[in-house]
């Protein structure tokens, strides 16, 4: 798979955006770049972390409550001596690091999964990621470390805490059909979000969502190939 951005993303869904805002922006010290209405009831506000991205969307309304999903906590790199281990007003676990710490330089992601070496065969062979040690992939400045654990298998997208990945790619189609057949499961086939991105998503062997998603504004069309 080929990738637009040398980063991932990461999307979380809220329905109490006040806080979560005040906590991210005042407490995690993130900068919120652009603010997107991606629907009626949905507006997502982007958080720069270095090359990497937090989408917190918005939801209008109330969220049916959902076990946490994969996706257990964020290392973000910060002014601080040592690590700080904070959680957001929704509970999503957030630690604060000074850089190079354990080996990251911007963001990890921390991934509960039932078997991490098939999980990262998964997104080495399916997504594109690269293996840095055992446990440990990169995309670029990104990392993504992965835990054995219980994990809720089949939990929604659109849900309380920390959902998805994001990667953004030069063709949505040709990289859906490509982490499908390297043993993705299909989530979303690929469709147009006004004239923003188009987009799709698929699922890794634990149910994480992934989306694969490709920018106007980084790749400069919006057209399947």
């Amino acid at each position: 798979m080929r990738f637009a951005k040398d980063a991932l993303d990461v999307g979380l869904f809220t329905d109490h955006a006040a806080p979560m805002l005040a906590f991210w922006q005042q407490e995690a010290g993130l900068v919120c770049s652009e603010a997107l209405a991606l629907g009626e009831d949905l507006t997502q506000h982007r958080h720069a972390i270095g090359a990497s991205v937090l989408k917190l969307n918005d939801v209008a309304g109330s969220l049916t409550p959902s076990a946490a999903g994969p996706i257990q906590e964020l290392s973000i790199v910060a002014d601080v001596a040592e690590p700080r281990h904070l959680s957001d007003p929704d509970g999503n676990r957030l630690s604060l690091i000074p850089r190079g710490h354990n080996g990251v330089e911007q963001l990890c992601v921390h991934l509960t999964c039932n078997d991490p070496q098939a999980t990262e065969r998964f997104y080495r062979d399916a997504i594109g990621l690269e293996s840095i040690s055992p446990g440990t992939l990169a995309c670029g400045t990104s990392r993504l470390h992965l835990t054995r654990g219980l994990v809720n298998a089949g939990l929604p997208l659109r849900a309380p805490g920390y959902r998805y990945l994001t990667f953004q790619v030069f063709n949505a189609d040709q990289a859906y059909e490509q982490a499908l057949a390297a043993g993705g499961t299909a989530g979303v086939a690929p469709y147009i979000i006004g004239d923003i991105a188009r987009i799709a998503f698929v699922c890794d062997p634990d149910g994480t969502w992934i989306e694969l998603s490709q920018r106007r504004s980084i790749v400069g069309t919006l057209d399947a190939g």
